[in-house]
């Protein structure tokens, strides 16, 4: 704690901000509901890893199966599988946990680097 002696008030203040956004994002980022296509996106995942090749054509749609089919999210899908495989649900909310700092890190030290008012950046 003697760290916090040898700021100044300023210095004190951005800390306890930042402190604040930070915990708020981790408030924001755990919570455990996820998008309902998920699943799909891990099976899809699944799939690719399973085959080693990307499907050209839709064989889990109702009302378009077998037509052609651009798989742009390929590689989030095997990512998430593998994430889902050896970790299960808790390393996907790790990985949303890191993926949410690293942006909220990111764009504090980019607002930081252009402005200075604690006020706008919360």
């Amino acid at each position: 704690m003697r760290i916090f002696g040898l700021l100044d008030k300023e210095s004190r203040l951005r800390y306890a901000v930042c402190f604040f956004v930070y915990a708020f994002s981790a408030m924001a980022f755990s919570f455990l509901d996820a998008d309902t296509d998920l699943w799909g996106h891990i099976q899809f995942g699944k799939e690719i890893w399973e085959k080693g090749l990307i499907s050209e054509f839709d064989s889990y749609s109702y009302t378009a199966y077998g037509f052609p089919w651009i798989n742009h999210e390929w590689l989030t899908e095997v990512s998430f599988y593998l994430i889902y495989l050896y970790f299960d649900s808790t390393g996907l909310l790790i990985f949303k946990l890191i993926v949410g700092f690293s942006i909220v890190w990111l764009l504090s030290n980019f607002y930081f680097s252009k402005e200075k008012s604690l006020f706008i950046y919360v």
